[in-house]
């Protein structure tokens, strides 16, 4: 699998689960889609020790040719930043200056 699908198929995967949350759930969206993944992950590994599939030469493979290093500090620290920026309510923030 390519880095475009992998990247694909997690955005897929994380839309499914805040849209199952939406619906059932009512968490806080990263939460749920934390929980989400682990229950995925969780069936995955479940999958692969009864012989179902084996994925995980596949995602072994995927994640030692991931260079992490590039791609964070080059390529998704600035979009994660920026959306932690989102959440900061000024008045709140106001109210702990010093």
């Amino acid at each position: 699998m390519s880095v475009y699908h992998t990247l694909c198929f997690l955005s897929a995967a994380a839309m499914l689960i805040a849209f199952v949350n939406s619906k059932i759930g009512k968490m806080q969206t990263t939460i749920a889609i934390t929980a989400g993944s682990m229950v995925l992950s969780l069936l995955i590994l479940i999958a692969g020790q009864n012989n179902w599939f084996h994925l995980t030469e596949i995602a072994t493979e995927t994640v030692t040719r991931i260079n992490f290093e590039d791609f964070l500090l080059k390529g998704i620290l600035g979009f994660l930043l920026f959306a932690g920026g989102l959440g900061i309510k000024l008045p709140n923030l106001k109210d702990q200056k010093w």
